[in-house]
């Protein structure tokens, strides 16, 4: 099940299921249920999701620490912010997944404030911080449009994390977080230490950035730049 549910053929996985409930030999377990959730998320079946949630409580499960992750992400896949909030706070415990699931889900809702209430809660409960924490949460920070809160949280990765390090998807986040609160020369300096590790995702937030100060000059420079490293 794990396999189909990773693989380019995720409804094999809703068979499987389908098909252990039918034959009642084995019965679905904690390691069952977020198999066949992320298989419904990829098919794009909220319907399904949802009856596979009832199933969950059905079998005395929903208080697995596994299963309730893989409903946040659920629920936030689908954009049900709410109803991963919902999941989220019943939750008898929760861990760094927990957090950063739902914090993500208020990224892509573009919902900062809930994603800065949400890393604070997870600050008091000594949970700490990961790199995927923080490329969520700089998105938050480029919801907020505020330059302030984008450069503390740049410092915490700092204290947290040691510093940026290789991980390009955090760099590339902060980049984007930058440019787009206009402050171009900070992304400039953390573009520059990408080296030739830079990714299009990282010189598109560039370019964008310098095209919004009417910097034109710079973005076409940059353009070519791109164009000849990957061109």
């Amino acid at each position: 099940m794990r396999g189909y549910s990773r693989s380019d053929s995720p409804q094999e996985a809703l068979v499987l299921y389908t098909s252990m409930l039918s034959k009642g030999i084995v019965s679905p377990n904690n390691f069952t249920f977020p198999f066949v959730l992320n298989s419904c998320a990829r098919l794009s079946s909220f319907k399904s999701g949802c009856q596979i949630h009832c199933h969950i409580i059905k079998f005395g499960l929903e208080f697995d620490l596994f299963i309730r992750n893989a409903l946040i992400h659920f629920y936030s896949i689908f954009g049900y912010i709410n109803n991963a909030h919902k999941v989220f706070e019943g939750s008898l415990a929760r861990d760094l997944v927990s957090y950063n699931t739902l914090i993500n889900g208020y990224a892509q809702v573009k919902e900062p404030c809930p994603a800065l209430w949400l890393f604070r809660k997870m600050q008091d409960s000594c949970i700490q911080p990961d790199a995927f924490t923080f490329v969520a949460m700089f998105s938050a920070c480029t919801e907020l449009n505020d330059p302030r809160i984008g450069k503390q949280f740049h410092a915490v990765v700092y204290k947290n994390l040691g510093c940026v390090g290789s991980n390009m998807l955090l760099k590339t986040a902060v980049i984007n977080m930058y440019a787009k609160c206009g402050l171009m020369n900070m992304a400039e300096r953390v573009f520059s230490t990408m080296g030739m590790s830079k990714s299009t995702a990282a010189w598109s937030s560039m370019i964008s950035g310098y095209t919004r100060e009417g910097k034109i000059e710079r973005a076409r420079q940059l353009f070519d730049q791109m164009d000849q490293m990957h061109g």
